[in-house]
């Protein structure tokens, strides 16, 4: 069953909260519940994976292609999946909110609504907001952040490799060029 927070953080019949409005109020209501940052991170790091999704991305790394993953999820929950798998090392965690498009440190970066601790508490932010695009949410215009983070290549040498799971998926998408790959 669901935990008694969940109508009060995600409500029924609909509500006028987006997303990561809801994830922020649910981690205030697990955290004024008595779950730890620890236990919450500990939660996330359990979330299983396929198998070869592992394999693919530890592939992908291996032959040096440049791993982004634009996600409109929270960062925290990417990054203890990432450390769970043993596939953290491909990916820039460190990176600022501002400098994300540019870190070169590691070969993947991870583009997402920002997780972070404030005084003890997890809380989750917009990566931006977006006011211009109807195709997504004001939290995130995937299309935006992929056209941005393409634009710090210097020559597209490779085709993308584009995998979308969701409606939020369409806008970017709709940017990809001929020879691209889209599933």
């Amino acid at each position: 069953p669901a935990p008694e927070c969940y109508d009060e953080a995600f409500g029924r019949g609909g509500s006028a909260l987006g997303w990561t409005e809801r994830m922020d109020r649910a981690m205030g209501l697990l955290q004024d519940g008595g779950k730890t940052v620890a236990e919450v991170r500990s939660a996330a790091a359990s979330v299983p994976f396929y198998p070869e999704m592992k394999e693919a991305l530890a592939y992908a790394g291996e032959m040096g292609c440049r791993l982004i993953i634009l996600s409109d999820a929270n960062r925290i929950f990417i990054e203890e999946g990432l450390k769970a798998m043993g596939l953290d090392h491909l990916f820039d965690l460190d990176i600022a909110q501002e400098k994300r498009l540019d870190s070169e440190a590691r070969q993947g970066v991870i583009l997402t609504n920002e997780g972070f601790e404030e005084s003890g508490r997890l809380r989750v932010a917009p990566f931006h907001q977006n006011k211009d695009c109807p195709l997504c949410p004001t939290n995130l215009c995937k299309g935006r952040v992929l056209s941005d983070a393409l634009a710090t290549r210097p020559a597209r040498s490779s085709p993308i490799l584009y995998i979308g799971d969701g409606g939020g998926d369409f806008c970017a998408a709709a940017r990809l060029e001929e020879g691209d790959v889209l599933l």
